[in-house]
């Protein structure tokens, strides 16, 4: 059965086999390969095989002015009219695409452009069949007007009669990496064009622990994750100066098909040379020129209980002081006897304070600060004090449990003080035996 796109062309090529295969110029004939014939002159009368002579059953001589029942005048004007309406009707066919190579990053949607133009416009998409392929493989199609959408891929609609046939990939993942094909066929013609689809990842990092001690040992460790594809590299620097990588980087797969690597970096600051921040730099190709960067301070963190001196038996508020660096986290807790009765919580600051009301009296009281990973805890200025006796020496009644970090004589000379403004009440003659506290 003859349908009627076949019936349109069949009358198109007729008229051009019958009148552009052929030209006269001196005399000549110039016959188009199409017909079976090479240039000659004045060949004498043949029947040629064009679809013009099945379709009138007419003999057309080669040799010019001899057209059976055609005039060579009216033969050409026939043919330029019809020829002058098919141009007006045809469009040259295409299938074109703005990008030959797209990079996505991963679980991001994507469109991958195709566009075309058909040689009869009239028909819209009636006689058009489009379909795209993923490493050969059929994904998509739009044929007989319909099209076979899933949800991974789908080509839009309403863009289709624009000579729009993009597709969209939703949520894209490593396995959709690799080469897309847009066909378009247009009866009798088909073209298509190739997109590579690279996928790509970008680390997310993490440097631990953010600050280092003063004349301390610390071991850094430089964390990546969720990067694709695998190639990754490090670069430690201090004050922006390159500093030797001590360890290899170790490289892992994750179940999601990204991968994640660590280095690691044992410094020790000296006290008075290093000061500044140590540095490290990730370098990957989803990133292009860029990197991502972590850095971690050299300090000296230190934690203080104020006042030193307390009253027994008397509620008393307490300062517990955390400062010396700038503190990206830090948490400070309180502990009586060991259990924690309260905490207080820091961001971003160069200083930290926490405070306590309570009673003083056998209880040990504790302030402990943790800064990401390290724990510091006040020693200092930590005494417990039992109920006297006056009938018991002096050494025997009252026991002082103190502990101070970085002790100076001028503590003690403080000290001192402070227990003899305390125990006013007891008899002078007690502090005969008293342990000398000068230095």
């Amino acid at each position: 059965m003859v349908t009627s796109a076949q019936t349109d062309l069949f009358f198109f090529y007729s008229y051009v086999d019958a009148f552009l295969f052929w030209s006269y110029q001196k005399r000549e004939l110039d016959l188009i390969t199409d017909t079976g014939y090479s240039k000659g002159k004045l060949f004498e009368p043949t029947t040629l095989t064009s679809p013009l002579n099945k379709l009138k059953k007419r003999k057309y001589p080669t040799k010019m002015g001899v057209v059976s029942h055609f005039g060579p005048t009216k033969y050409v004007v026939h043919c330029a009219i019809m020829l002058t309406m098919l141009t007006g009707a045809l469009a040259v066919f295409t299938v074109s695409s703005s990008q030959r190579e797209i990079t996505a990053s991963f679980h991001s949607d994507v469109v991958l452009p195709c566009f075309f133009t058909l040689s009869r416009m009239d028909n819209g998409l009636k006689y058009v069949i489009i379909s795209w392929k993923h490493n050969n493989t059929q994904i998509e199609q739009y044929k007989l007007q319909q099209r076979k959408s899933t949800r991974k891929y789908s080509m839009f609609g309403e863009e289709l009669e624009k000579g729009n046939a993009s597709l969209l990939i939703r949520n894209v993942t490593f396995q959709d990496e690799g080469s897309y094909e847009c066909e378009v066929y247009e009866v009798p013609f088909k073209s298509s064009i190739h997109i590579m689809l690279v996928v790509m990842a970008s680390p997310v990092m993490s440097l631990i622990p953010n600050l280092v001690m003063m004349n301390q040992s610390t071991l850094l460790e430089c964390h990546a994750w969720g990067f694709y594809p695998n190639a990754l590299s490090f670069e430690w620097k201090r004050n922006s100066q390159p500093l030797y990588s001590q360890e290899p980087v170790n490289l892992t797969s994750n179940s999601n098909g990204t991968f994640s690597a660590v280095s690691f970096y044992n410094y020790t600051p000296v006290a008075g040379y290093d000061t500044g921040n140590i540095s490290c730099l990730v370098k990957h190709e989803s990133l292009g020129q860029q990197y991502v960067e972590n850095s971690v301070q050299i300090c000296k963190p230190n934690l203080t209980i104020l006042p030193r001196f307390l009253s027994i038996n008397e509620k008393q508020n307490i300062l517990c002081k955390l400062h010396g660096c700038r503190f990206s986290n830090a948490t400070i807790s309180w502990k009586n006897n060991g259990i924690l009765f309260s905490t207080t919580e820091c961001q971003k600051v160069k200083e930290c304070v926490s405070e306590a009301n309570l009673p003083l009296s056998k209880e040990n009281i504790i302030c402990e600060a943790e800064v990401e990973g390290l724990k510091l805890k006040t020693e200092p200025a930590l005494f417990t004090i039992t109920d006297l006796n006056p009938k018991d020496p002096l050494w025997n009644v009252v026991k002082w449990k103190i502990r101070i970090i970085d002790v100076q004589p001028t503590n003690l000379h403080q000290l001192c003080d402070a227990i003899m403004s305390v125990w006013t009440t007891i008899p002078e003659e007690c502090f005969q035996n008293l342990v000398e506290c000068m230095p």
